[in-house]
């Protein structure tokens, strides 16, 4: 288990907003080190988990750092964005907000940038 673990929220769209977490992400890891990351992408942050993203390369490259980055299955569906849409290598969650509660009842420390 890393010593630090962190959450990010992406409750909102907009690429200023995504470049903005990733560039967090990166000085978060660089800063601590022993870290676990992961981001949650829902409601109408949900495109940062995706391809539509003008921060796709940024988010791909976190996923290559060992970030995890979770996308909500129910966003999707209501947004009507297939899951063929979501990134390699991000992890779809059913509820983008409940794993946040789950995440912060077990100590993780929450980011909302």
């Amino acid at each position: 288990m890393s010593v630090y673990q962190v959450v990010f929220q992406v409750p909102r769209d907009g690429a200023e907003f995504h470049e903005t977490v990733v560039r967090n992400v990166r000085n978060v890891a660089a800063e601590l080190g022993d870290v676990a990351i992961r981001v949650i992408a829902h409601g109408d942050g949900i495109e940062f988990a995706t391809g539509r993203t003008a921060a796709a390369s940024g988010v791909r490259a976190a996923l290559d750092a060992g970030v995890e980055v979770l996308a909500c299955q129910n966003t999707l569906r209501r947004k009507e964005i297939p899951e063929t849409e979501v990134l390699s290598g991000v992890r779809l969650v059913r509820a983008g907000l409940a794993e946040l509660v789950r995440l912060q009842h077990d100590g993780w420390a929450y980011v909302h940038p």
